[in-house]
C-alpha cells in the first residue's frame, strides 16, 4: 500500500487571478509532449473510481461485494488489455482519484497503480483521471478543513454535480485548499501511477459559486477594476449582461477556471515534462462557452487535450452535423480534442480534422467492451475496425503534418461571452457554410490570434468586437493583402461561399454540402494531403471535381487515392495546367484521402 503521509503538500497556495492572458498560448505550445506527436493516438476509458462505484450501489463501507470486485479485476487484466490492443486502442484512461477522501480511496488507487503497471508491460499509454468534486460523506470526516472547498448556491446549499448523487459536491476550482488536494492526487498520478496524462473531470461545475471564499476574491476582483464599495458586492444571481458587474462575474470565473488548470498542469509538468494534461472543459459550438465560465482561447492552451462533448458526428436535415468547431479548436492551440468515437463517420472526422488522435472508441467497464458513448452500452461497432486499422497503420498521413488553410474566422471574447444569440449564430452559419462548401479553414480567437498573416482571407465580426491586439493583427493582414470578410457576408450557404473566395484557395473541391474538407502537408517529402468526410452516409459521392493549385510541383509527381474500405491505393491522372492540377475522385464512402506527392502548396 502506498504511504498516505508521503501524499501531504505544501500550504495552499493564493491564486493571481488576471495572469492568464492571451499571451500564454505561444507559451505552452512548446510544452506539448512529443510522444502525442509521434504515437497514433486511440483511446478506450473506464474511470469510475472504486469507491464511487461503492457509494452508486448504497455501499456505506466503499467495498465492492466480492462478485463485483471480482468484475473489477477482470476489468484491470491483461486479457482486458489484449482485447482492447484487437480494438486497435493504444492508451487507456484509468480512475485515480475522485474526491471521497485518500483514506476512503487508498484500496482503490493502488488497483490503479497496479493496473497503470501492467497497462504499460502491454505498450498502452496510460491516462489517469482526477474527479473535480467532492465526497461530502467521507471527505469532511477525513478532512474537515475541505468543507469550505464546496461550491454554494446563493441560498448557501450545496451545488450538486447531479441531482441522483446528493452526497458528491462541486468544488469551488480556485480555493487554494482544493487545489492543493487535487495536487496531492496529481503527485500520485504522476509519480506512482506514472501516466503519460493526467485527465481533469467535472471541470469547473462549481465556478459559479457563492462560498466566502469566492465572495472575497470577486470583490478583490472587481476592486481592482474600479468598482465602488466592492467590499460589500456580492456576484449577482442573475447574469444580465447589460449589468457590468454581471459581465465583471463572467469574466472572473473565466479566469479563475483558467488559473485553476493553470496550476494543476504546471504542477504535473513540473514531475515530469512528458506529462500530457487534458480536461473536460465542455463544448464549443454556437453557445456561450463563457457563460460557463469557460473561455477556450486561454484555458486550452495549458492542457495537450481536452474533451468536448458536442453531439454526434451526423446529417440532419439537410446538413451535416460535426465536431469540426472544437476539432480545429483544438489544432489552434496545439490540442489533441477527445470525443467520443461510436461510429465510422466520427472516427473519419478525426482523422482529417483532429491533432493524430481519433479519441475514445470503447468503454470497458468491469471487462466489456462498450461503445464509447455509453448511453446504449451496446458492443463496439465491428464497422470502426477498417477505419482505426488505417489510421494506425499509416502514420506517415497524420503524424507531424502541418495544416494548411487559406481562410481563418475569427472568434471574439466579446461576441460570444456578451453577443446577442444572433452574433453568435452569425459566426456559426459562416463557420458551416465553409464546411459545407469544402473550404478548408481555421478557427483562431482574438485574445489569442498569433501571427494571421498566412491566410489569404479573414472572416471577422464587427470591428468593435475584436480586442486591440485583434484588431491590430488583422489590419496588418489587409495591408499584406489579405481580404476581411464579415462573416454575415457568407450567410447563404456553399453558394456564396465558392462566389466570394472562386479562385483565392489553393485546394478547391465541387461536393454536396455533406462533404467537408481538410489540406495538410509534409514539406519535407513534400507532400500535400487532402482529407474528405462524407457525413451523409448513406450517399456515397461519385466523381468530385478536385483542384490543386501549387507553388510548385516537382518529378517525379504522383498522385493517388486511399479509401480505407479498399485494400490500397487508386492511381490518379490529373490534367495538369502549369503547376494547377485538375482530377476527379472515384468514389467518397465515408473517408477519402488525395495524396499528391511532388506537390508544395
Amino acid at each position: 500500500m502506498w504511504n498516505v503521509a508521503k501524499w501531504i503538500v505544501a500550504p495552499a497556495l493564493w491564486l493571481a487571478l488576471g495572469a492568464g492572458g492571451g499571451a500564454l498560448a505561444e507559451q505552452q505550445r512548446a510544452n506539448r509532449p512529443l510522444w502525442m506527436d509521434d504515437e497514433s493516438l486511440v483511446v478506450a476509458g473506464s474511470w469510475q473510481a472504486l469507491a464511487h462505484r461503492a457509494r452508486l450501489m448504497d455501499r456505506m463501507d466503499f467495498m465492492l461485494p466480492v462478485e463485483r470486485f471480482e468484475d473489477y479485476r477482470k476489468e484491470q487484466s491483461g486479457a482486458t488489455l489484449e482485447a482492447l490492443k484487437r480494438l486497435g486502442v493504444n492508451c487507456v484512461i484509468i480512475p485515480c482519484y475522485e474526491g471521497y477522501g485518500y483514506l476512503t480511496e487508498r484500496l482503490g488507487m493502488e488497483e490503479a497503480r497496479k493496473f497503470a503497471a501492467l497497462a504499460r508491460q502491454h505498450g498502452m499509454r496510460v491516462g489517469a483521471h482526477i474527479g473535480g468534486t467532492l465526497g461530502a460523506e467521507t471527505l469532511f470526516k477525513e478532512t474537515p478543513e475541505a468543507r469550505p472547498w464546496a461550491a454554494q448556491q446563493p441560498d448557501g446549499q450545496p451545488v450538486l454535480v447531479e441531482a441522483e448523487q446528493p452526497w458528491r459536491y462541486a468544488a469551488v476550482p480556485n480555493h487554494p485548499g482544493f487545489i492543493e488536494d487535487q495536487r496531492r492526487a496529481v503527485r500520485f498520478a504522476v509519480e506512482e501511477m506514472k501516466a503519460d496524462l493526467v485527465q481533469f473531470g467535472n471541470f469547473g461545475p462549481g465556478n459559479a459559486s457563492w462560498d466566502l471564499h469566492t465572495v472575497r476574491q470577486f470583490q478583490d476582483y472587481i476592486a481592482a477594476r474600479g468598482f465602488e464599495d466592492s467590499h460589500r458586492t456580492k456576484p449577482p444571481v442573475q447574469e444580465n449582461v447589460a449589468d457590468p458587474l454581471a459581465r465583471a462575474w463572467r469574466d472572473y470565473r473565466c479566469e479563475a477556471l483558467i488559473e485553476h488548470y493553470r496550476a494543476l498542469s504546471r504542477y504535473a509538468r513540473s514531475l515530469n515534462d512528458r506529462c500530457a494534461v487534458a480536461c473536460s472543459a465542455g463544448g464549443v459550438g454556437a453557445d456561450s462557452p463563457m457563460a460557463r465560465g469557460m473561455d477556450p482561447a486561454r484555458l486550452v492552451p495549458w492542457g495537450s487535450a481536452f474533451w468536448d462533448e458536442s453531439p454526434q458526428a451526423g446529417w440532419a436535415d439537410g446538413h451535416p452535423v460535426t465536431r469540426i468547431r472544437p476539432l480545429k479548436t483544438g489544432l489552434c492551440f496545439d490540442n489533441s480534442t477527445l470525443v467520443r468515437s461510436e461510429s465510422p463517420l466520427d472516427v473519419a472526422e478525426s482523422m482529417a480534422f483532429n491533432l493524430n488522435c481519433l479519441g475514445m472508441i470503447a468503454w470497458f467497464e468491469n471487462g466489456n467492451m462498450v461503445s464509447a458513448g455509453r448511453v446504449a452500452a451496446g458492443p463496439v461497432s465491428g464497422y470502426l475496425k477498417p477505419y482505426v486499422s488505417f489510421f494506425r497503420n499509416h502514420a506517415e498521413f497524420f503524424h507531424r503534418t502541418a495544416r494548411t488553410a487559406d481562410v481563418a474566422v475569427l472568434r471574439c471574447y466579446e461576441t460570444f461571452a456578451f453577443g446577442t444569440e444572433a452574433e453568435r449564430r452569425t459566426i456559426y452559419e459562416a463557420e458551416q457554410s465553409l464546411i459545407e462548401s469544402q473550404t478548408p479553414f481555421a478557427i483562431v480567437y482574438d485574445r489569442a490570434p498569433g501571427d494571421l498573416s498566412g491566410y489569404r482571407v479573414l472572416v471577422v465580426p464587427d470591428q468593435q468586437a475584436m480586442s486591440a491586439v485583434a484588431r491590430s493583427e488583422t489590419e496588418r493582414c489587409r495591408q499584406l493583402g489579405a481580404d476581411l470578410l464579415p462573416a454575415a457576408s457568407l450567410a447563404g450557404g456553399p453558394a456564396r461561399v465558392r462566389e466570394r473566395l472562386g479562385g483565392k484557395l489553393r485546394v478547391e473541391a465541387s461536393a454536396p454540402a455533406a462533404v467537408a474538407m481538410e489540406v495538410t502537408e509534409r514539406p519535407a517529402v513534400p507532400e500535400v494531403l487532402v482529407h474528405l468526410v462524407n457525413y451523409n452516409v448513406e450517399q456515397p459521392v461519385i466523381n468530385i471535381p478536385l483542384v490543386v493549385r501549387a507553388r510548385r510541383l516537382t518529378v517525379p509527381l504522383q498522385v493517388e487515392y486511399w479509401n480505407p474500405l479498399e485494400r490500397g491505393p487508386v492511381a490518379l491522372k490529373p490534367e495538369r495546367k502549369g503547376n494547377e492540377l485538375r482530377l476527379k475522385l472515384p468514389r467518397l464512402d465515408v473517408y477519402g484521402l488525395v495524396v499528391v506527392r511532388g506537390a508544395m502548396l
